[in-house]
């Protein structure tokens, strides 16, 4: 497992209040950047001198992320970085097909034209970091598409639900080269969604919706064999 006494500037430092939540942001992004990876060990005190705080919030920040099971603590040994199982990979996808099917069910005959405007703003970002190869931008903006799809039920708990299950995706997906190999192929499928959304075609979004998020827990899982 790789120790991260030996890597250096993991970490940004925070020039303004100290909170918990940046703190479990910054964990979060340097996952999701491939600064971190799972099996890497934290250090406290040298995340302390990066971020130049006290390790306070970092312990709050660890605890949370530890509940999170995005990192694991383990007796004598300190706390890494948590990989994702088989296993679990295929329930958070399921999960998630769940609650944004849910969502679309209870949302999609109150959309706006304000709502649709948004998507398609989405979509057209989606389109032009395709063209451009941008990998990350379009992981962004595949994020704010099914955010905001998700938002459209007002289920606050719901919601919370969702944010905790697409992090820890995204958090992996992001770090696999095979995962956006085709960007085009990613836009194309938002544009499809866009355009039952826009139809408010419950069943065909719902059925466009399934096959969108089983393809890419498809690629997931396979990604293990």
């Amino acid at each position: 497992m790789a120790n991260l006494e030996n890597h250096f500037k993991v970490f940004t430092a925070q020039n303004k209040q100290t909170l918990k939540e940046w703190v479990i942001s910054e964990i979060k992004k340097a996952i999701a950047e491939g600064r971190l990876k799972p099996g890497d060990r934290l250090n406290e005190s040298k995340m302390a001198v990066e971020m130049r705080i006290s390790k306070s919030p970092i312990r709050e920040a660890i605890n949370e992320l530890v509940n999170e099971r995005i990192l694991i603590s383990e007796p004598y040994k300190g706390t890494r970085i948590r990989g994702l199982l088989k296993k679990e990979v295929e329930e958070l996808y399921s999960l998630r097909a769940l609650l944004e099917v849910f969502a679309v069910e209870s949302s999609i005959q109150h959309i706006t034209e304000e709502h649709l405007s948004s998507f398609e703003q989405i979509v057209e970002a989606m389109e032009i970091a395709a063209r451009e190869g941008n990998v990350a931008s379009i992981v962004e903006k595949d994020l704010e598409f099914h955010h905001n799809l998700v938002r459209l039920a007002k289920q606050g708990i719901m919601l919370e639900v969702w944010e905790k299950i697409y992090g820890r995706l995204r958090m992996y997906m992001i770090q696999k080269d095979h995962f956006f190999m085709n960007l085009e192929e990613v836009a194309i499928l938002h544009k499809i969604l866009l355009g039952k959304l826009k139809e408010r075609d419950t069943e065909g979004f719902k059925k466009a919706l399934k096959e969108h998020i089983t393809h890419y827990a498809t690629i997931a899982i396979n990604i293990f064999d």
